[in-house]
């Protein structure tokens, strides 16, 4: 992947800021990722950003929901939360 490739992705965040910021390990990133909260992007086997406007979703979401609502997990959330900016935009 070149530059202008990693551009036209918007902006990213690096895997060990995104575990600095929200305290997570990598199992459960990669749970969020399989459930499509958040993208990984490869650059190789081992390296791999994250779209910076889904993490911020995913970090506005636990802070606007701190507590689990019975049936909705903070992924389910954070979903909705993304979904809900870009509706605005």
């Amino acid at each position: 992947m070149n530059l202008e490739e990693l551009g036209a992705l918007g902006k990213v965040i690096s895997s060990s800021q995104v575990q600095k910021i929200t305290g997570l390990g990598r199992t459960v990133l990669d749970k969020l990722n399989a459930e499509g909260v958040l993208t990984k992007i490869y650059f190789s086997d081992r390296k791999y950003v994250y779209r910076l406007d889904q993490v911020n979703a995913y970090v506005t979401s636990c802070i606007n929901n701190p507590t689990k609502a019975k049936g909705e997990s903070s992924a389910d959330k954070a979903r909705k939360a993304l979904e809900a900016k870009k509706a605005k935009q």
